[in-house]
């Protein structure tokens, strides 16, 4: 017997890293600029001071998600919210439930890190 050689499966990562350009939360609906490696990203706002982001990715097998949350706006604003809430993950696709805790204009971005288990 040979060795023993592992080919990659075709279409599948072990990581994938970006950004979404969230803004202020329960304000921005609609396509949201996204960096790296992330295919697409939009949100809706359910109600008022919510944010929910739908967000698309290459195929991960079994994905564990990291979130990093970068204020660039004010100091006292950008950090009046909610810790985010990952629903439906997919090996492509995950939601991101994200609430303001203060009626205040944050200007958010979300740098995910996607990776295998």
């Amino acid at each position: 017997m040979g060795n023993v050689i592992k080919l990659p499966l075709t279409g599948l990562r072990d990581q994938v890293r970006g950004t979404i350009s969230v803004g202020d939360l329960g304000a921005n609906a609609g396509v949201l600029p996204v960096t790296g490696d992330l295919i697409s990203a939009s949100a809706t706002n359910p109600s008022a001071g919510v944010t929910n982001i739908t967000l698309n990715f290459p195929n991960v097998i079994n994905p564990i998600v990291s979130i990093a949350v970068e204020g660039i706006g004010s100091d006292i604003f950008d950090n009046d919210l909610a810790i985010p809430i990952i629903r439906n993950l997919t090996s492509t696709s995950m939601e991101i439930f994200i609430e303001e805790t203060a009626s205040v204009e944050q200007n958010l971005i979300f740098h995910m890190t996607i990776i295998a288990q």
